[in-house]
């Protein structure tokens, strides 16, 4: 064996020892600390999410291209995938173990004179150890500013998520929000404002407000993009819904002057 076939063998051994490496190594994810309160970062719900976290074992995430809380899951905290955290290409999009407590379905929740509104994200902040997102409301015959709070807490085997939304200049026509809407869901009527859904049992609640409820049964058709690691190369999936979905809405009446809805107080 001459010099030359010599360090082309060497060369080969070389690179097994480091594809063999590569193969043994295991992608793990990385955490956010424990008193970052938000991430912006690609889900399966939404490649625009925002993940909240309210303690270690209750987070939510918003999707600020449509305005939804798309999920909030107990247990644990998101993975952080992809070459800043885990050092490999695939898997990228962060997930989650847990349990998911609440879903909602890639439309826009909020309409006015029965029309649905885009959503505008403008940013977020923080104050008093709570979230906000700010985003416009437009339409036809509507440009209105909101900003939405969010905090929530987990004690036990119960947990809460506060929600209020402010609209500095007020809102020059009703608003109509979606707070739930799920094809499987039994309301038994509404009671008390409990919803039995396939991930259990919610609770709704508003104070310092006069709440209007609107629960209908719709026939919908909308279809729902997943985001996948192989998708974002070469497509993602696509669910289509279509058949009755129930859905709670939510009157929020105009007003032209600054206002929180529901009412002023803040938890």
């Amino acid at each position: 064996m001459n010099f030359l076939e010599k360090s082309i063998t060497a060369t080969l051994m070389l690179l097994c020892v480091f594809a063999c490496h590569s193969a043994d190594k295991r992608a793990s994810p990385r955490h956010d600390p424990a008193d970052q309160l938000f991430r912006r970062v690609p889900m399966a719900e939404s490649a625009r999410s925002v993940a909240v976290k309210f303690g270690t074992n209750l987070h939510a995430a918003f999707d600020t291209e449509l305005g939804r809380v798309h999920t909030i899951w107990r247990g644990g905290p998101l993975n952080l995938w992809g070459p800043p955290y885990s050092h490999t290409k695939s898997p990228f999009i962060s997930d989650f173990e847990g349990q998911r407590v609440y879903t909602f379905p890639k439309f826009s929740p909020w309409f006015a004179g029965g029309k649905q509104l885009a959503v505008h994200f403008r940013g977020i902040s923080t104050a008093n150890g709570a979230v906000m997102f700010e985003y416009r409301l437009r339409g036809e015959k509507i440009d209105t500013l909101v900003r939405e709070r969010i905090a929530g807490a987990a004690d036990g085997e119960t947990w809460a998520v506060t929600r209020r939304f402010e609209f500095p200049g007020g809102s020059k026509e009703d608003l109509r929000y979606v707070l739930f809407a799920e094809g499987g869901a039994v309301t038994d009527g509404f009671r008390d404002g409990k919803w039995r859904g396939t991930n259990g049992t919610l609770h709704f609640k508003a104070s310092g407000a006069a709440i209007e409820w609107s629960l209908v049964r719709e026939q919908v058709d909308y279809s729902s993009e997943i985001i996948t690691d192989a998708g974002t190369e070469k497509g993602n999936p696509v669910v289509r819904y279509s058949g009755e979905e129930a859905r709670a809405y939510l009157a929020i009446p105009k007003r032209g002057d600054d206002f929180c809805f529901p009412g002023d107080d803040w938890v």
